[in-house]
């Protein structure tokens, strides 16, 4: 119906839009008839109506309608785009990105947005041909050029990105943002030229005074010093991290964590200095959990009920509350704490549901247990430590299906590595790797809230590491994670969690070292953002044999109460030159040894490559 009255209130709305009196202009643009009016003018003013004052959601639906009255409109098939991939909707942004492009190819704009989309979608070869395309019609965009240099970073094409970014900053007739000189950093860190990045992040920090996100710029240079054995030059970074970003959560747990690690005296005073104004509820959460990874639960809990005073109903508190009461064993406490409704697709939420499902575990109603730890894995199926929950209820509730789940003899793999010609033999191999390892271990105590106890762990990623042995050792060790994934997918078990998202490409995504000394050993854990996780024996001590449990790493006993006792149901003897293999869902831990000599081992986790 277009009456007279509908008729002035749609040139009052085109007035209030002309005007560029959008706030006004929404009282019309939301008005069921003229929601409805099926003129593309009217649409396109709504959408723009909505868009200004960023109702991104009725913009989009507005726009929408518009397209399916004007379908050759490429400009607002790219904003349609663009608010698609912001919101997370993929596949409609790469329909209308394609629409745009295809109906007006010599936007160089468009090429450079949808490169961006595939960017959030991690598919970073996409991303960088699509920057590509921008380029060639237009060669001095800038942003194009940067983000070109960010995917071929986030490939690791560092050759490449250096060549991007080179051009970049010889383009650059005024001063660049600081935030080229950080990702050249990062490029530099990765071709191993280390004082070359070094220097651009220190000139991306004097360009970036009072800049809230800088903080990670005294991230890595912290780091990079940590990987190059200078522990006091990264805590000095940190330092002067946390004095100009004093709510940096990141900075303040690599702070106290290095300090830890360090064996320095109070290692959480960093969090005890910061000023009442700025220590926000996240820091206090993180103060307060640092404080449980020490094994101070009385200065946790004080703490804890001193931050409640001002913010007593929050999240994070909550969270604690349930942290500290497991810890205590009062679960009926967590189930009565924690709501009986849960909006799984809230991270927080799931929290509380593990927390309720180690309540339920603990006070034996199993089956409750398993209810609550299949929503978890409905929501997330790929979290081991979900899949190591369901092992440990299937355990206790139905050995066969525990069985099938675990399966160890047939995803489990032990045995000796292959190592390349440069070395006269696997023990020659594994001295030089210890040599190298040796000089990396540069820690005094074992992080925070890890499994190993009585030794220390490499910090960072292992690989980054340019020694050559640890590089062959790399090649080696992909060279066996290979045919183990080679025999396994021959396996019937299709819908085997294990399987369910096999792919014979994969990449290391986590390694370490871990050297313990003298009564050192892991409690049992799990390998939570896994799919196969290992441990390669660099050296074992004598005492270390077949026929004795001495540093042995078992499997089956799970870290965490139940009502019912569990025990391991497999061991294996760590022998060097050997690595183990299996799922990262599985419970594993080690048993603790007497002797001089260390139990050296390089751990990593690896992920597939989703085909």
């Amino acid at each position: 119906m277009n009456t007279p009255h509908i008729r002035q209130q749609i040139a009052q709305f085109f007035q209030f839009v002309k005007q560029g009196k959008y706030g006004d202009a929404a009282q019309f643009a939301s008005l069921p008839h003229i929601q409805s009016i099926k003129d593309p003018q009217v649409q396109h003013a709504r959408g723009v109506t909505f868009l200004n004052i960023g109702y991104e959601q009725h913009a989009l639906d507005a726009f929408l309608l518009f397209l399916t009255m004007a379908p050759e409109h490429h400009p607002i098939h790219n904003i349609v785009a663009d608010l698609s991939a912001k919101q997370g909707k993929y596949e409609l942004a790469n329909t209308h990105f394609a629409k745009a492009t295809n109906l007006a190819s010599h936007v160089y704009q468009y090429w450079f947005n949808w490169g961006l989309c595939w960017s959030l979608q991690n598919q970073h070869e996409l991303a960088k041909a699509h920057f590509l395309k921008s380029l060639a019609i237009e060669p001095g965009f800038a942003k194009a050029r940067f983000e070109h240099a960010k995917a071929c970073l986030a490939l690791k094409d560092y050759v490449g990105s250096e060549q991007a970014l080179t051009t970049l900053f010889n383009q650059e007739t005024q001063q660049p943002p600081w935030k080229w000189h950080y990702v050249y950093g990062q490029v530099l860190e990765g071709l191993c030229r280390t004082e070359e990045a070094s220097k651009q992040y220190q000139a991306a920090l004097s360009l970036s005074v009072n800049d809230q996100e800088s903080d990670v710029l005294y991230e890595c240079l912290a780091l990079l010093h940590v990987k190059l054995c200078d522990n006091e030059q990264a805590l000095s970074w940190l330092t002067k991290g946390v004095e100009n970003h004093p709510t940096s959560r990141v900075l303040h747990k690599l702070l106290s964590n290095l300090k830890y690690e360090m064996n320095a005296p109070n290692p959480l005073r960093n969090y005890e200095s910061v000023s009442v104004n700025n220590f926000n509820t996240e820091l206090q959460h993180d103060y307060v959990s640092l404080l449980m990874s020490q094994g101070k639960l009385d200065a946790a809990k004080s703490a804890l009920v001193k931050f409640k005073r001002n913010k007593p109903k929050t999240n994070a508190f909550t969270n604690l509350d349930c942290q500290i009461a497991i810890k205590e064993h009062r679960y009926d406490e967590v189930l009565s704490a924690v709501p009986t409704t849960l909006d799984m697709n809230n991270p927080g939420a799931r929290q509380l549901c593990e927390y309720s499902t180690l309540a339920n575990l603990a006070l034996g109603d199993y089956v409750t247990a398993g209810k609550k730890i299949d929503l978890l894995l409905d929501a997330d199926a790929t979290n081991q430590y979900y899949l190591a929950l369901k092992s440990t209820e299937l355990k206790l509730t139905n050995k066969d299906a525990y069985e099938q789940l675990i399966n160890f003899h047939s995803l489990v793999s032990f045995c000796e590595i292959s190592v390349t010609a440069d070395y006269s033999s696997i023990l020659d191999f594994n001295e030089q790797l210890m040599a190298a390892l040796k000089s990396i271990h540069t820690m005094q105590k074992q992080p925070l809230g890890q499994s190993g106890n009585g030794g220390t762990q490499t910090p960072g990623y292992l690989f980054d590491h340019p020694h050559k042995v640890i590089q062959d050792l790399k090649i080696s060790l992909r060279n066996s994670c290979s045919e183990h994934l080679s025999n396994i997918s021959k396996l019937p078990y299709l819908e085997h969690p294990a399987l369910t998202r096999f792919s014979d490409q994969f990449n290391i995504v986590t390694a370490w070292s871990m050297w313990l000394r003298d009564g050192g050993y892991h409690v049992p854990h799990c390998h939570p953002k896994g799919w196969f996780s290992s441990a390669y024996y660099v050296n074992t001590p004598e005492c270390i044999t077949q026929g004795s449990e001495q540093g042995q790493i078992y499997f089956g006993k799970p870290g965490i109460v139940t009502y019912d006792e569990i025990v391991e149901d497999y061991a294996l003897t760590p022998k060097a030159g050997h690595l183990a293999l299996f799922p990262s869902y599985y419970w594993h831990a080690t048993k603790p040894f007497v002797s001089d000599t260390p139990r050296v081992v390089v751990a990593f986790d690896i992920l597939p490559v989703a085909k």
